[in-house]
């Protein structure tokens, strides 16, 4: 018998070796993902994983902070709101007291300018 044909007959005949060429391609694909897997400080799933978490971690804590500065705004705006409408109501006061005093005052003072006509017609003739 040859070389090769005592190899095959060694290794099984040739469904062995096509055992061992598949374990053997199954050992380099089995390496290959173990090397993205594994961390190697820059490439590696298993940094990028590290790098999305910390950012994620980054931006929750900005996202936090937003939200209080936010909260915080609001109840600046829920104040500045309540001081505005009690503002509103004592400009709408002061209104009312001010048509009052106008009614009050052409009430009192309604025939101010009969008066004055009246006056302003005799006083040419005591000039005369």
């Amino acid at each position: 018998m040859s070389f090769t044909a005592e190899v095959i007959t060694a290794l099984g005949g040739l469904t062995g070796f096509s055992t061992v060429v598949a374990s053997v391609a199954t050992l380099i694909q089995a390496r290959r993902i173990h090397a993205r897997v594994s961390p190697n400080h820059g490439s590696s799933i298993s940094d990028a994983t590290q790098r999305i978490e910390e950012q994620l971690a980054a931006h929750g804590e900005t996202i936090r902070r937003i939200e209080t500065e936010q909260t915080k705004q609001s109840a600046d705006v829920l104040i500045a709101r309540h001081s505005v409408e009690s503002l509103a109501r004592e400009v709408k006061g002061l209104g009312h007291e001010i048509g009052d005093l106008r009614v009050t005052r052409d009430r009192e003072h309604g025939d101010y300018d009969t008066r004055i006509r009246a006056l302003e017609t005799l006083k040419p003739a005591r000039q005369k």
